[in-house]
């Protein structure tokens, strides 16, 4: 069967003159609009359809209305835009409504309601306003609204058309920022707050010897006296990060050396560097970027495989080479992935010469749609510490094939040539859909091929095209399943009404039809009463109260073991007729294995028994704490029966846990209680182990009640 595709409603904005009552009457003022069109356009088709057949000099009208009839409109698709078109104008939303007015003139330019009603439309568009509010962090940062003006942040601006806007943000020493703010008719659009990026750049410093020492001055760093102004000093090699942009003066010391400076200028998302060999030697080299990896070979002599890595690695810029031969050397400086730069040097006797190397770079912005992918460069990820976009690279000029991937979507690969001055914008679009799921009543968990994705309402903003079947769990409903294919750009929504289910779920506990509450004990693999049956439970199924202890919340007592087994029998029947009980599964008395068990850790110390003084009577249900399974009085209050006799295989276990026993009671046709009661007092008979036997045609026994299971038949 194919799948049923349920599309949600639209969300409409409501504005703050309708959430205090004035959208009624504006959406009865504009379907009186919508109307008032109607009639006129229909008047108008009357008084034209009146006049008749053509006649005469009418034959040139005749010719053009015949062609009109040969190309008929798609009125399907008119009637559809219409419907949506009426929609728009009674909920508000005017530049919808004639984006579909104007799609009808698209498919029937002579169309009447059209032609009537965008008059109206525009008219109310041009004097519609909003209200937009821009706060930054810092504030103080320049607004740009369209051509509404500029103002500093926190920035209002009141009556502006509605309509779509580019808001401009900036602020000396900060990135720009651009968005774009949709203005609807008495609503306010709030943005913020913008938090404004600091311009700053890098500079890496570094020597040869290592350890110089090294001064940062800005240059006119002081207003006053426009004198330079330290920055920062220390010793080489340093990496100095965030630094604003603007032009400095590096200057490195070395004793017994000249001083070495170099102005330098950073700029915002570069890394600059600055190098200088004091040692001297047959050759200097120095790179921008700093640690370069410097080859060398004489010059015409044979290279590897390939010509790959030639003669000798000599070390990382800056670098002094001081035990060259005379005569010709060929270098080949290789930075990262970045193309090589080979030079041929000569060197004469006694000569010290230096060579400077700098690649000509481009700042490259990486952005895609949706934003978080990883771009790789030849298999290898650009970026630091796992960037991704959108983000900001430095590379040399050059060709370039990049691929961005994100978890979920197909790769997307660009090819482009870098140059640096063109603009290095590379833009990865990647191809997704959404998929929103909700379901009545919420709270739905959505399982994709087993995993769990979250709960309804469910909303998946990046999820690759494809087919996908998603099914909806909710205890005390029906699962659901619902499927549909994912198309690039488009919304796949469901919305689903899941079926109540009223039978217990395995592995969770319930309330049944009663109120009486279920747990589940998991080393049973069935539910258990949290409460001994208590009187009122007992009167509502089998319709009298045998009590002498009178209390509707009091433990049921004075009922023998027939009567126990004829309410669990009732309660089943009852329960099942209202669907209110798991297939396969009945209500009983425990069996004295499974009594072993649900029992759990309960003690003595604050159970219903006189321990501490005789008691008068019973208590209660759920006096005592309950156990680890939330069972209440597993000891006390009253004995609980059983459902087996008392055997061989009774007094076996009874002497396996050390407790007292009786063997006289074997064969004698009794029925196994446990738990203790309120009348008793000695350890013996109050131990976990202990098992009373009882004939169970015995209604006499003011301290002998029970609780029930639910377990398999």
């Amino acid at each position: 069967m194919e799948p049923t595709k349920i599309t949600l409603p639209p969300v409409k904005r409501v504005s703050q003159a309708r959430s205090q009552g004035g959208g009624a009457s504006f959406g009865f003022a504009a379907m009186g609009w919508v109307v008032a069109a109607l009639l006129l356009g229909v008047l108008i088709g009357v008084l034209v359809s009146g006049r008749g057949e053509p006649q005469g000099g009418d034959l040139v009208d005749q010719a053009s209305s015949q062609h009109r009839a040969l190309a008929k409109p798609d009125e399907a698709a008119v009637v559809k835009l219409l419907a949506k078109a009426r929609v728009e104008m009674a909920t508000g939303d005017w530049l919808e409504a004639r984006q579909l007015y104007l799609a009808v003139l698209g498919l029937d330019a002579q169309h009447l309601e059209a032609k009537t009603t965008l008059p109206l439309i525009e008219a109310h568009i041009d004097a519609a306003q909003g209200r937009v509010v821009v706060r930054t962090v810092p504030e103080g940062a320049s607004v740009k609204l369209g051509k509404w003006g500029v103002k500093k942040s926190p920035a209002v601006f009141e009556k502006v058309p509605i309509g779509s806007y580019v808001v401009e943000v900036s602020m000396q020493g900060y990135d720009k920022i651009e968005r774009t703010v949709a203005v609807r008719e008495n609503d306010t659009v709030e943005i913020g707050a913008l938090e404004l990026s600091a311009l700053a750049g890098s500079l890496s410093v570094s020597s040869v010897p290592k350890g110089v020492p090294f001064e940062l001055l800005a240059e006119g760093g002081d207003a006053n006296s426009k004198k330079p102004v330290l920055v920062q000093a220390g010793k080489t090699p340093v990496t100095l990060e965030k630094l604003p942009p603007g032009d400095y003066n590096v200057t490195l010391k070395m004793a017994g050396r000249p001083n070495f400076s170099e102005k330098i200028r950073i700029a915002n998302n570069r890394q600059s560097s600055v190098s200088h060999v004091f040692v001297q030697g047959g050759l200097q080299l120095t790179s921008d970027p700093s640690g370069a990896e410097v080859w060398i070979k004489e010059y015409g002599a044979k290279g590897g495989r390939h010509g790959q890595q030639a003669g000798r690695r000599a070390g990382f810029t800056p670098l002094s080479i001081a035990d060259l031969t005379v005569g010709k050397h060929e270098l080949v400086i290789r930075y990262q992935d970045w193309p090589e730069i080979r030079r041929v040097v000569e060197i004469e006797q006694g000569e010290q010469k230096t060579l400077e190397f700098a690649w000509k770079r481009s700042l490259v912005s990486f952005v895609s749609d949706p934003p978080g992918a990883e771009v790789f460069l030849n298999d290898k990820t650009l970026g630091r510490g796992g960037e991704k976009t959108p983000m900001q690279v430095e590379l040399p000029e050059g060709q370039y094939r990049w691929v961005a991937r994100r978890d979920g979507l197909a790769d997307v690969v660009v090819e482009q040539d870098l140059r640096v001055d063109g603009a290095n914008k590379i833009e990865f679009n990647f191809e997704y859909g959404k998929v929103k799921i909700g379901s009545d009543p919420a709270g739905a968990t959505v399982v994709l091929n087993g995993v769990p994705m979250g709960r309804t309402p469910f909303l998946q903003n990046v999820v690759r095209p494809g087919h996908y079947e998603y099914q909806l769990r909710k205890g005390n409903y029906r699962s659901a399943a619902v499927s549909g294919e994912v198309e690039p750009g488009q919304s796949l929504d469901f919305n689903v009404s899941l079926k109540y289910d009223p039978s217990p779920v395995l592995n969770q506990s319930f309330a049944n039809s009663y109120g009486q509450k279920m747990q589940w004990v998991a080393p049973l693999k069935e539910w258990v009463g949290a409460y001994e049956v208590s009187q009122g439970f007992y009167q509502a199924v089998i319709g009298k109260n045998p009590s002498a202890f009178k209390g509707g919340n009091r433990p049921v007592e004075s009922v023998s073991w027939y009567d126990a087994k004829r309410f669990c029998e009732k309660l089943t029947i009852d329960e099942r007729s209202r669907g209110t009980l798991p297939k396969g599964f009945v209500y009983d008395l425990p069996s004295d294995r499974e009594w072993s068990v649900l029992v759990g850790g309960a003690q003595l110390e604050d159970a219903v028994t006189s321990r501490l003084g005789q008691l008068e009577g019973t208590a209660e249900v759920g006096t005592s704490l309950a156990n680890e399974y939330g069972l209440y009085d597993v000891r006390g209050n009253v004995w609980e029966w059983c459902d087996d006799w008392y055997s061989q295989t009774i007094l076996k276990r009874s002497r396996e846990v050390k407790s007292p026993s009786n063997p006289s009671w074997v064969g004698t046709e009794r029925k196994v209680a446990r738990g203790g009661s309120w009348s008793r007092s000695s350890g013996y008979d109050l131990a976990t182990g202990y098992r009373l036997a009882v004939q169970p045609s015995k209604t006499d026994r003011y301290d002998l009640g029970f609780r029930v299971v639910l377990k398999r038949q």
